[in-house]
């Protein structure tokens, strides 16, 4: 009987230590399941962050790139030529920035008049050159107030009326010439001809 007793209770001993040791593997498992689950809360944390912090920089990518629109149409809408050269008509007598370019019949012209009319006309030929990209392979303009250039392979002919009238006129043809070459290669450039392009046939 003691005998018997004794087995069962040894037995009893080691089905405990089997639930024992069951429990710690389960404890184990438990253990390593929450740490799963923490990890996969933080990553989840993490790409939540990630999520805002890329919302975040791409309205400000937005915001830019909205801005450099704005800027853009702002500057389009802007006519910088038209308003640095203001040009104007009275009758067959241009002038620009106030500058008159010659002057009604029997009345005469007033050099400083002309000298910067001609200085405002070659910077804003030359500014033109520049936007379309066009050289001469005749003429080279000297914008230079109002003792302005025009330069070929010879040499220099001064715009303006001290230079002396036959000068002044040829340094006039040679900027008709320039001129007539500038505008063929607008047009070239646009893809028109020279008869839409006004005051030009």
């Amino acid at each position: 009987m003691e005998t018997e007793l004794r087995q069962q209770k040894q037995a009893l001993l080691e089905e405990n230590a089997r639930y024992d040791a069951d429990l710690e593997g389960l404890r184990g498992e438990v253990a390593k399941i929450e740490l799963e689950e923490k990890d996969y809360w933080d990553a989840i944390a993490l790409s939540e962050r990630k999520l805002v912090e890329t919302e975040r920089e791409s309205s400000k990518i937005d915001n830019f790139l909205f801005r450099i629109e704005e800027e853009k149409k702002r500057a389009e809408s802007l006519n910088l030529l038209g308003d640095l050269f203001r040009i104007s008509f009275d009758g067959n007598v241009g002038s620009i920035n106030g500058f008159r370019l010659g002057c009604p019949p029997g009345v005469k012209a007033s050099p400083k008049d002309v000298n910067g009319a001609m200085g405002q006309a070659v910077m804003l030929l030359s500014l033109i050159s520049k936007k379309f990209r066009f050289t001469s392979e005749q003429n080279e303009l000297v914008p230079m107030g109002f003792y302005s250039q025009i330069k070929d392979q010879s040499g220099a002919l001064g715009l303006y009326m001290s230079e002396g009238l036959p000068r002044f006129n040829t340094g006039l043809k040679w900027l008709l010439d320039y001129v007539a070459a500038l505008c063929a290669h607008i047009c070239k450039e646009l893809n028109v001809t020279e008869e839409v392009v006004a005051g030009f046939q």
